[in-house]
């Protein structure tokens, strides 16, 4: 269960950086290429399918839903890897990277073209593929870093090579 709940946890705040590099890069596209992200784009197929539109013909409304739907995979994505985590032979960002590679992958070149609610990566731009695979390593690596942090035990030695900070004693200071 804690590996779970830390890989749910893991994956919803290593959103956050990811949504912040794809709105950068998005911003840094040529102009023909700065149209509305992957999960925009996939928030509002998700809505039309559902029969929602009616209700958020808001342009807000669907920035909103896709933001929500977006962080809610990205945790439910890192509750998988919490699950997978033992059986994955790399931890910290390294494993993290890979999972964040596959994650990509199965999505955005399999299960959503499959299931028609994002268009096949054939037509995507070489720039865009490029902005979502490092939005993609970006989340990878921060999964993988919080993830492992949260499951250490506190009472086991740190890997070979790594010392987790303690505090001083009193009167002790850091020099750095």
């Amino acid at each position: 269960m804690k590996r779970l709940l830390s890989g749910l946890l893991s994956g919803l705040c290593a959103t956050a950086p990811m949504t912040l590099v794809m709105v950068i890069v998005h911003r840094l596209l040529p102009g023909d290429e700065q149209y509305p992200l992957p999960p925009y784009e996939i928030a509002r197929e998700m809505s039309e399918g559902a029969g929602a539109e009616q209700h958020a013909d808001d342009e807000q409304e669907h920035v909103q839903l896709a933001l929500i739907s977006h962080f809610a995979f990205g945790a439910g994505a890192g509750g998988v890897y919490g699950l997978l985590g033992k059986a994955i032979p790399l931890s910290g960002a390294p494993g993290g990277i890979v999972y964040g590679l596959v994650v990509w992958g199965a999505n955005y070149l399999g299960l959503l073209p499959a299931t028609g609610l994002y268009h096949s990566p054939v037509r995507e731009p070489l720039g865009r593929h490029a902005m979502m695979i490092a939005a993609h390593v970006v989340w990878g690596a921060v999964l993988g870093l919080l993830f492992q942090e949260l499951v250490q035990d506190p009472k086991q030695p740190a890997a070979a090579g790594k010392q987790r900070p303690t505090m001083p004693a009193t009167g002790e200071r850091y020099s750095f």
